[in-house]
């Protein structure tokens, strides 16, 4: 885990009570890790950054071609279906006139190979030989007769889609004559038309495109958040190496080092899972909430049983002894939350104590200190006038808000008045 700079002395004043520095070895291995962990999340950064400009660009690009397709048609909206029409009768006639070319091209190709083939069948003189090219002569005209007939259809096409034409054109002539439009500008409107049909399938071409680089981009990200993992991974694992290197290899020892007090600077501890680096104070912390909340548990099923016991005893209605069993669970819920809310407070104010006091062993023995101004914390606020700071307090605080916790007749207010005398 990379920190702040701004944090270092605070972490140097948390770990030096208890923790020997770091070897010439040690620290080069960290120093690499930590540069490979920067690379990789830089790398991250700057590929986000890439992905997001091309991003934006493709994605301008085929809103800018739907935007133009929009104007379009609604220059066209009045009159969309007979320009279409008139558009595809005539690109029906463009179709058949490249058909007729290349039949006629076929054609031609196939009359020279059929002439060749004579020349050679009269200038051969043996009888075999005669007979194959005589063979070949056959097929040769069979093909010039199809590419003859192939021409005949597709002029048959080509007058059909003529005729198709001049109709959707005295359609569109029409339709300008009755938005009093000259017919002169029908070859704008089928212009326009055809104009859209290619911005269309540009738009096709582009989502598909757009589609495909996404993939290979979300390819890249993997590969890049796969890096910062692994770089992770071995800055943890050089971190819990150094840990075990300085326990000594013992389970026991490192165990007792991660559940030492919160007021002697133990920072590590070690769970059922192999899991270290966890905080005392918050194993202080959750410790103590377990173990109130079994006793709090305990005591509030016995209430709620001589409650409803007594109510049964005495004859009190069905209805009644629920609500007052919903009461007492309210009012219990309610103490048990507060209780929580005051402990970690206290907790809170107790993992203060450990540090600022070791901060201010190693300075002038009256003089306190104050933190170390980081971007986390912000400006320290200044300790009141006449009073002593608020953390050496923090005591009296525990002990009256235990207190307070042990007594069942306790209002729920009494529970957290330390604690918010002690925040003001």
């Amino acid at each position: 885990r990379v920190k702040n700079p701004m944090d270092s002395d605070i972490d140097s004043a948390r770990t030096t009570p208890c923790e020997e520095p770091l070897d010439a070895v040690q620290v080069g291995a960290a120093g690499a890790l930590i540069e490979q962990l920067n690379a990789a999340i830089y790398a991250v950064n700057a590929l986000s950054d890439e992905h997001q400009e091309w991003f934006l660009s493709s994605v301008n690009e085929i809103q800018r071609a739907q935007c133009y397709i929009s104007a379009l048609d609604a220059e066209l909206s009045t009159r969309a279906s007979v320009v279409s029409a008139a558009s595809d009768a005539r690109a029906a006639v463009v179709n058949t006139l490249d058909q007729l070319a290349d039949a006629e091209n076929t054609n031609a190709l196939k009359k020279d190979e059929l002439e060749q083939l004579q020349v050679e069948v009269n200038s051969v003189g043996l009888f075999e030989a005669r007979m194959q090219l005589s063979a070949r002569l056959t097929v040769a005209r069979s093909t010039v007769l199809t590419a003859s007939r192939a021409i005949d259809s597709a002029k048959r096409a080509v007058r059909s889609a003529a005729s198709r034409e001049e109709k959707a054109r005295r359609a569109l002539d029409k339709a300008l004559a009755s938005f009093g439009l000259s017919p002169a500008l029908a070859d704008d409107e089928i212009a326009v038309h055809r104009a859209c049909v290619s911005l269309r399938a540009h738009i096709a071409e582009a989502k598909a495109e757009h589609a495909r680089q996404a993939e290979q981009w979300e390819e890249r990200k993997l590969g890049s958040a796969a890096d910062v993992t692994n770089a992770m991974a071995a800055l943890e694992a050089l971190s819990e190496q150094i840990h075990n290197d300085r326990s000594g290899g013992d389970p026991d020892s490192a165990d007792e080092r991660g559940t030492g007090s919160p007021g002697r600077g133990h920072r590590r501890s070690e769970d059922g899972d192999g899991r270290s680096g966890e905080d005392s104070d918050f194993v202080f912390e959750e410790e103590t909430r377990a173990s109130h909340r079994r006793s709090v548990s305990r005591e509030k099923d016995r209430k709620l049983s001589r409650s409803v016991r007594l109510s049964e005893r005495f004859g009190e209605p069905p209805d009644e002894r629920t609500s007052a069993a919903e009461s007492l669970l309210r009012t219990d819920r309610i103490r048990d939350d507060l209780f929580e809310s005051g402990l970690s407070a206290v907790s809170r104010l107790l993992r203060r104590e450990s540090w600022d006091r070791r901060s201010s062993r190693s300075r002038s023995g009256s003089r306190l200190l104050s933190p170390v101004f980081s971007p986390s914390r912000g400006p320290p606020s200044p300790p009141p006038a006449h009073s002593p700071p608020a953390w050496l307090q923090w005591e009296a605080c525990l002990d009256a808000t235990l207190a307070t916790a042990g007594n069942a007749s306790a209002s729920p207010d009494a529970l957290v008045a330390p604690v918010l005398d002690l925040a003001q």
